[in-house]
């Protein structure tokens, strides 16, 4: 139902004889979000949800903006992933924890990754 909505309607209020519940609707909000005061953190949390079609749709102005967003996330989600593997390959090399540890911060040595410093600070 909220789906079927167009930008410019604002969702409705649900009521079950006790309770009433407004149900906004998301394209709406970015919408007029983005008319007031838009962050990277609200790209992102495009991002996230996997809103991409009805958010360039919507607002075709930070299309730009929002493609270097997404580009950035699916590094990070790579570079996490090479991470997972690596530290999942070193560990069953490791002898015990002390082995592991150096071991991992070898790797990021040489690798001088963003997470390095996640890890390590």
């Amino acid at each position: 139902m909220i789906k079927d909505m167009s930008a410019e309607e604002e969702g409705f209020v649900a009521y079950d004889g006790k309770t009433r519940v407004k149900i906004k609707n998301p394209a709406y909000l970015i919408k007029h979000k983005s008319e007031t005061n838009f962050t990277q953190k609200d790209i992102f949390q495009i991002i996230k949800e996997n809103e991409k079609d009805e958010f360039i749709g919507i607002i075709d102005r930070y299309k730009e903006l929002y493609l270097k967003a997404e580009h950035f996330w699916m590094t990070l989600v790579i570079e996490g992933y090479k991470i997972r593997d690596k530290s999942q390959e070193i560990c069953k090399k490791s002898k015990d924890k002390k082995d592991f540890a150096l071991e991992i911060k070898n790797y990021f040595t040489k690798m001088n990754s963003f997470f390095q410093g996640i890890i390590f600070k």
